[in-house]
């Protein structure tokens, strides 16, 4: 009779203790996520805190919290999964009745991007694994990792371009009057600035060069298309981030110098507009909000990179033009020409190894071969 009694009690205890649960386990729990910085560099630490309370004397003898996030986001000591671009992160707690646990994480951004943290599993069960209940907390975190710039030694800005304006044979805004010489037709020259007269001496179409003064800059065309690769693919992903990088490099030396700098691009990052162009200025604040545009570019393009260059040939009025590109065509060959033979500085840098002759009058600057120090662990495993 008493081990009957003692098991009828028992199992009475364990209703309660199910019923109990079930009716208060998440009972004035709260749960809490914060960042240290919500913008940093690539290679730089965080920490994100997590913050657990239990509100009541009841315990909570286990209780697991399960960060969804990017899997760029590294997660030092953390016994992390890693599925595709996702990582998951998860914490196992004892809370006790009125207690509130802290726990902090260091984290290392090891790729620029812009990561939401808005995915937290909160999972609780009581003292016998019979009762388990899951909630999603109402967290909503972001961090921007602005991009880092590779090296980029072997370039540099003209010294003719350090201060000043330059005189530049130009196609933007002409003055009729002041013609200083003839050359042949290229595509994108205006039909009004056919020379009729050279046309029938020379035999063919020949237009009409000016003289135009501007302001020393430059402006950087980013190319998101990779050629033979998909942008999405492994090799077009590692050609983007190089591009994003070199971009990086190139506004650095700009701002350094003070020189005036815009970006280009065949991508969007909101639905406003199919292309990237920012204003051409300078100054830390134009610095930081292009790097906060690269920092959110995501692995698309909007256009074909030939129909993006035909709208730019006379729409840029810059002294010196970048574009960075995992591929050469007949395109990117005649705007380069185009512009070079307007006095403008162009010159070509090749995210990927390609095999067909590059023209030598198209100046190219390969940087395949460049070592970012900062992203030692390109697969963003656990290194912690």
């Amino acid at each position: 009779m008493i081990v009957i009694a003692v098991v009828i009690i028992l199992i009475a205890l364990a209703l309660a203790e199910v019923f109990l649960y079930r009716k208060r386990g998440f009972k004035r729990i709260e749960y809490k996520l914060s960042l240290s910085s919500d913008e940093v560099n690539e290679g730089d630490e965080i920490e994100i805190i997590e913050e657990i309370s239990n509100g009541k004397l009841l315990p909570i003898p286990w209780f697991k919290t399960e960060i969804v996030t990017s899997r760029w986001l590294n997660f030092a000591g953390a016994n992390a999964r890693i599925t595709n671009d996702s990582r998951y992160v998860p914490s196992f707690f004892v809370l006790g009745g009125y207690e509130k646990i802290i726990r902090r994480w260091h984290v290392k951004c090891t790729r620029r991007g812009v990561y939401r943290l808005d995915k937290i599993n909160l999972i609780m069960s009581d003292l016998f694994g019979i009762v388990t209940q899951s909630k999603l907390a109402p967290v909503n975190e972001e961090v921007i990792v602005l991009p880092t710039p590779i090296r980029l030694d072997d370039y540099a800005i003209s010294p003719q371009m350090l201060g000043g304006e330059m005189v530049i044979r130009r196609h933007i805004i002409e003055d009729v009057f002041e013609p200083i010489g003839i050359r042949e037709y290229v595509d994108g020259d205006a039909m009004g600035k056919i020379h009729w007269k050279a046309t029938a001496s020379h035999g063919e179409l020949m237009t009409i060069t000016n003289e135009y003064n501007v302001e020393n800059s430059i402006t950087t065309m980013l190319n998101m298309q990779s050629g033979e690769y998909g942008i999405t693919s492994a090799q077009g992903i590692k050609s983007l981030e190089l591009g994003i990088k070199c971009a990086v490099a190139i506004f650095q030396k700009a701002e350094e110098i003070a020189m005036p700098f815009s970006l280009l691009a065949n991508t969007n990052i909101d639905e406003e507009s199919d292309e990237i162009s920012s204003p051409l200025s300078t100054g830390k604040e134009h610095y930081i909000n292009i790097m906060r545009t690269l920092a959110m570019i995501e692995p698309h393009s909007t256009m074909r990179f030939s129909t993006f260059l035909k709208g730019k040939y006379h729409s840029i009025n810059t002294s010196e033009i970048a574009i960075i590109t995992a591929y050469v065509d007949e395109d990117i060959i005649n705007f380069v020409r185009y512009k070079s033979r307007s006095g403008i500085k162009v010159t070509v840098f090749l995210t990927a190894v390609i095999t067909d002759e590059i023209p030598p009058d198209v100046p190219t600057v390969n940087i395949t071969d460049r070592i970012d120090e900062n992203s030692s662990n390109e697969r963003g495993d656990d290194i912690g």
